[in-house]
């Protein structure tokens, strides 16, 4: 988010990325958004021959907000995705199974995650407030 609101700041109208050859590392920047480009910088290249080369072309606006209840089934919907895209062998992901990853993303879990007083959730929607 810092990166894309730095971006809007400079007038820049995409963001051109260099990405380490990894399926999950290609497969997060392709969930956000970005497209292999059309346009290699050879410098870049040049320095990383194996990268895969994508851009964002479109630098949208992005809020911040706290979790509410009618967030939850887009919530959901993100873990889920997150996980078919990642997969277990993920940062983050290690050791779960699907039976794990679809109680997660269950309504029922999430409500309960949402109501617990120690805890705080904020979502980061695209586009303006």
């Amino acid at each position: 988010m810092k990166t894309m609101a730095k971006a809007r700041q400079l007038g820049a109208r995409k963001l051109y990325i260099s990405a380490t050859p990894s399926k999950n590392r290609v497969d997060f920047y392709m969930h956000l958004g970005c497209r292999l480009t059309s346009q290699i910088d050879p410098k870049l290249y040049e320095l990383e021959p194996e990268d895969i080369h994508l851009e964002l072309s479109s630098v949208q606006e992005a809020s911040v907000s706290k979790l509410v209840a009618d967030d939850i089934p887009r919530l959901g919907l993100f873990v889920l995705d997150a996980w078919r895209l990642a997969g277990p062998s993920a940062l983050g992901w290690t050791g779960a199974t699907d039976e794990n990853i679809e109680e997660i993303a269950s309504e029922s879990f999430l409500q309960r995650f949402i109501g617990n007083p120690n805890l705080k959730a904020f979502i980061s929607k695209r586009g303006k407030k």
